[in-house]
């Protein structure tokens, strides 16, 4: 773009926000080319937002001025007295801001920061909506230890990076899980932040729910506009400026993703993670009812409810590890998959149209795993996702066994599982590649997650 398209871009970015007309008036194009590609370059701008269609433009330091937020430490943060910024304040400020990079002004100062070691792990917990690749790129930058990362990037790598000490002001608010930081960006460009304390019974069940209802919307609707175009991060700024700037009353994004059903991160075809809707334009669970059949009176358009109400403690990355461990095994017998899975008794279906989307989706998800298998690649993940079944096939013994667990040991065996999970899933991909060492040091994870579980249920 030329120099007087630089300048009016710079003169009307003071304004809260300007139309594409007002551009044109001030830098008139040669024609409708040189208009589209004006309008272009101004949409991929990292300093603005765009409405839809893009004739309006909104800058982004001045929307984010002022914006408030909410931050919730887990236990162990609380624990520990401390906060890791990871992506937590990702969404808030300039892209190029990285999390060791953050301010946090607490009382009017900033907040000592000290060196923290965890496992990665441990540490996807904070890191997590940074995508796949700022991840590893925000961790490589945070400590020069973590450059064994280039080479280790297994769940037991050691990472080092710093986090906030709030010690004395944990303890100073008698801080505890449900309670909050009420944050306030102060400079977006610079990545300052200001934070206060938000006690629990402030936050009222009805503003969260509000919360999740639009933020909600608007990440769908961000969604469908830009598909897998934007990395995580980018998503969610969207997000928030597709929700529009309302007070801060409810929940972390934290929060926001444990407690929504209809989001998860899965994969571009580009190979970057993203955060798309859960069974939207994926094969891995059909809804599908046959002609025959009515409407079912139970769930069949979200997997794992519909396993929930079967009372069977499985996950769909689970049922897809047991296929892959049957093709490793090379016993193609669809029968005794099922039996294994599922047991040999009857499953409790609402009624028929249930039952018929089950099995549509157990028997495609074979076919399709089972036809698509490429040993050569499974060959050293086999072994490892035959031990993670054994934890797995031991939960479901437990569960056969009719006890029904109280809702605390609900809460830790849901942990337990997501932890199964995420290996499972890492495991199941094409291209993650296992050498010796990661071998090694999963086969001790996955001792450890046995360890876990069996605890449990002592």
């Amino acid at each position: 773009m030329s120099k007087q398209f630089d300048d009016a871009v710079e003169q009307l970015s003071g304004k809260p926000s300007f139309s594409f007309s007002e551009l044109v008036k001030l830098v008139p194009p040669e024609n409708d080319d040189a208009a589209e590609r004006m309008r272009s370059s101004l949409a991929e701008d990292e300093r603005f937002f765009c409405d839809e269609p893009e004739e309006n433009f909104y800058p982004r330091e001045e929307f984010f001025r002022d914006f408030e937020f909410v931050v919730t430490p887990c236990e162990e943060e609380i624990k520990q007295g401390i906060l890791c910024a990871g992506h937590r304040f990702a969404a808030f400020v300039h892209p190029d801001i990285f999390a060791s990079e953050t301010v946090l002004r607490i009382g009017g100062r900033a907040a000592a920061k000290k060196e923290y070691c965890t496992t990665l792990g441990n540490a996807l917990e904070f890191y997590l909506l940074l995508g796949a690749g700022g991840i590893f790129d925000t961790l490589l930058a945070e400590h020069p230890d973590n450059k064994s990362l280039r080479q280790d990037h297994s769940p037991q790598a050691g990472v080092k990076f710093d986090v906030f000490d709030l010690g004395s002001f944990y303890e100073r608010h008698l801080f505890e899980a449900g309670d909050a930081l009420l944050c306030r960006v102060v400079d977006y460009r610079k990545g300052v932040i200001s934070a206060k304390f938000l006690p629990g019974d402030k936050r009222k069940h009805q503003e969260l729910n509000e919360f999740q209802k639009e933020f909600s919307d608007a990440l769908e609707k961000v969604i469908n506009r830009f598909g897998e175009n934007m990395d995580v991060p980018e998503q969610l700024r969207y997000a928030l400026f597709t929700r529009g700037k309302k007070p801060a009353v409810g929940q972390s994004l934290d929060e926001f993703m444990r407690s929504c059903p209809d989001f998860e991160i899965g994969f571009s075809e580009w190979g970057e993670s993203t955060l798309i809707k859960k069974n939207e334009d994926d094969d891995d669970f059909s809804p599908e009812i046959p002609d025959f059949v009515g409407i079912s009176k139970g769930e069949t358009g979200n997997l794992d409810k519909l396993l929930e109400e079967l009372k069977l403690p499985l996950t769909g990355v689970e049922i897809d590890s047991f296929i892959m461990d049957m093709a490793y095994a090379r016993e193609l017998d669809y029968e005794a998959f099922f039996n294994r899975v599922f047991g040999a008794g009857k499953l409790d279906f609402a009624d028929e149209a249930q039952e018929a989307v089950f099995h549509n989706y157990v028997e495609d998800r074979w076919e399709e795993l089972t036809t698509n298998y490429q040993r050569y690649e499974d060959e050293t993940k086999g072994p490892l996702r035959s031990l993670l079944l054994e934890v797995i096939s031991d939960r479901l013994s437990l569960a056969a066994s009719g006890s029904e667990p109280d809702e605390e040991l609900k809460r830790r065996r849901k942990e337990n599982t997501g932890k199964i999970d995420e290996l499972l899933a890492m495991l199941n991909r094409i291209d993650y590649t296992v050498d010796d060492n990661d071998a090694e040091n999963i086969e001790e994870t996955i001792a450890a997650l046995r360890e876990e579980m069996e605890a449990l249920y002592e």
